[in-house]
């Protein structure tokens, strides 16, 4: 459905009653308007703490990192199968998948790779491309803020968001 908005706000209409209901419009506003913007995230009561940025629109899984007066944002997803790497609220020293064992940084970088503790490392795998994805945060006042895209070119800068 495509959306035809006059420049001139006294012509202004209400949309049709399909646009509300219309699957592709809806995932077209998720995609243009709120993957590049930003969006208030939770304040880090501990150093690493789970969301979902918008849940039932923007469900990937999050964990906003405190490291000292920094703010991280990095998905909360191991990248060799999937699991959910921290359920709640902790302090921990590293990430670690409880399928096989990857380990990762706070700052995203995988650090261990085995299929099990007691296994050797596995070979062939490139660490950076297992990396857990880094998304862009900001600190604005006393408020987080965190924007599912991935690259800077996405998003506008926090400071001239707001």
């Amino acid at each position: 459905m495509r959306l035809e908005i006059d420049a001139d706000i006294r012509r202004a209409e209400s949309l049709p009653g399909a646009a509300y209901c219309d699957p592709s419009l809806h995932q077209a506003i998720l995609d243009r308007v709120f993957v590049p913007s930003w969006q208030l995230a939770p304040e880090p009561t501990h150093p690493v703490v789970p969301f979902v940025l918008l849940p039932g629109a923007l469900d990937e899984p999050l964990l906003m990192v405190r490291r000292g007066d920094q703010l991280h944002c990095l998905s909360n997803v191991c990248t060799h199968r999937g699991a959910v790497l921290c359920e709640r609220a902790c302090d921990p020293q590293t990430l670690r998948c409880r399928y096989h064992g990857r380990s990762f940084a706070l700052d995203g970088r995988m650090i261990v790779l085995r299929s099990r503790p007691s296994s050797p490392p596995a070979v062939d795998v490139d660490r950076e491309e297992s990396a857990i994805i880094y998304l862009i945060s900001a600190a604005l006042c006393s408020a987080a803020f965190s924007t599912p895209a991935a690259v800077q070119s996405g998003a506008e800068s926090i400071d001239r968001s707001f």
